[in-house]
């Protein structure tokens, strides 16, 4: 599966109808197509998936031909230094840090929760704070593997 469409399911575009795109050998040819065959179609959404690889020079193609669509990318914190950071500026960025120990963070969403991002590396040092209860929380039961319920699976 690298290529499907759905609703979104996750974040501020929850319920667009959106073209997931989860393999770095996805052209913009196919692309194009999926969006001639389902004009219905609003976000482009790149390292869907599982935060697959993305193709730079697809994200560029599809910005530049397809304006009006919202283009999304999720990249894994582990990977993020290897993109292009003025693609990164222009576009949704899903960030995606991964671990197990996040299951327990189900039991503590209250207002008294706060998550915290940091990096104190010198001269690039960023602290970022954000309460638990202000995320998107997405309900996973519909979660079939990489897709949801009810997606349809193109390539």
């Amino acid at each position: 599966m690298k290529l499907w469409v759905g609703k979104e399911m996750e974040g501020k575009f929850k319920d667009v109808y959106t073209l997931f795109i989860g393999s770095k050998t996805i052209k913009f040819e196919d692309i194009k197509k999926a969006i001639f065959d389902r004009p219905t179609i609003c976000q482009l959404y790149f390292g869907a998936g599982m935060c697959t690889s993305i193709n730079q020079e697809v994200v560029r193609e599809c910005r530049q031909r397809y304006k009006t669509f919202v283009i999304t990318l999720e990249i894994d914190i582990k990977q993020i230094h290897k993109y292009d950071f003025s693609l990164l500026k222009n576009v949704q960025l899903i960030i995606t840090h991964t671990h197990n120990n996040y299951s327990i963070v189900n039991r503590l969403i209250a207002n008294n929760t706060q998550i915290k991002v940091q990096s104190l590396k010198e001269n690039e040092e960023v602290v970022a704070l954000s309460k638990l209860s202000t995320f998107y929380l997405t309900d996973v039961k519909k979660l079939q593997g990489k897709k949801y319920e009810g997606d349809i699976v193109i390539k």
